[in-house]
Order: C-alpha cells, then sequence, then structure tokens
C-alpha cells in the first residue's frame, strides 16, 4: 500500500535536492570553463564580474589558465571584494580556489574570499586553475587578478 505522507516527504526531499544541485552548476558571465593562453611575460586579467557592479549569486566559473611547457604561471591577487570569512575565519560562502596542475593531477593551492589581496601564486608547470563559487545569498563587487608567464 502507498504511505501517502512518506511519498509527499520523498518528493521535497527530491526537489531540494534537484534544485539545489541545479544552482551551482553553472557561471552565466561565459561558458565555464574559460581555457586562457598566456606567452611571455604580457600581462593578462581575470576579472569578475564582467559587465555590471556585482557578481550573480550561484555562480560556479572556471578559468584554466595554460602557459608554453618551459614557463610557469604567476597569478595575482590585485583586487577582492566577495563574501568575507565566516564566524570562525573559514571562506565557506563566496570565494576563490587556485590549484596547481602537476603531472596532470590537480593540487589545492589556496582559497581567498572578503578583501584579500595582495596574494601571488606560482605553479609548477604549465597549466593553473581558477574557481569561483558563490551561494545564493549575497552579491558583492567581485575580484580581479593578474597573470603571465615566466620561465621556469
Amino acid at each position: 500500500m502507498f504511505d501517502f505522507k512518506k511519498g509527499v516527504i520523498l518528493f521535497h526531499l527530491y526537489l531540494l535536492f534537484v534544485t539545489s544541485e541545479c544552482q551551482r552548476i553553472y557561471c552565466n558571465e561565459f561558458l565555464s570553463p574559460k581555457k586562457l593562453i598566456t606567452r611571455g611575460s604580457r600581462v593578462d586579467v581575470i576579472q569578475l564580474p564582467l559587465r555590471g557592479d556585482k557578481y550573480s549569486r550561484n555562480q560556479l566559473c572556471e578559468w584554466v589558465i595554460e602557459c608554453k611547457e618551459a614557463e610557469t604561471i604567476v597569478l595575482e591577487v590585485k583586487m577582492c571584494s566577495i563574501q568575507d570569512r565566516d564566524i570562525h575565519g573559514q571562506c565557506n560562502k563566496d570565494y576563490v580556489n587556485i590549484f596547481d596542475v602537476r603531472n596532470g593531477e590537480t593540487v589545492f593551492m589556496d582559497r581567498f574570499c572578503g578583501t584579500d589581496e595582495g596574494m601571488v601564486y606560482q605553479s609548477s608547470g604549465s597549466t593553473m586553475i581558477v574557481r569561483f563559487f558563490s551561494d545564493n545569498v549575497y552579491e558583492y563587487s567581485g575580484f580581479r587578478l593578474s597573470y603571465r608567464a615566466e620561465k621556469a
């Protein structure tokens, strides 16, 4: 026999799971991941938002930065205005993760949020990944990173 109350509860749990997962799988600023190629000492910029004065909620945006085999990538946080740390000092609401790609494996380097600025990251090889996540609560003015290739 079908238990109507149990069926309704299971359906609500299913909807909660599906809608929460669907809200965080895209970047409305560009097709993500976005591949960026850098050469020589030319300085390029990653910036979010691309237009407007605040980034959107429920975003997952990724940039894959690549350079020549004999070079590494230097990434610097020039400006940051995203949701700040929680009461435990953790960046777990809106944040940017930096990854190094070593021997084909993605290795976590650091996470920043709030008004963190001035940090400099260097890849060990020719690929680095920048991933931005925003939750569904607040919108801020975003961040700007500079990156360039450097001889290894």
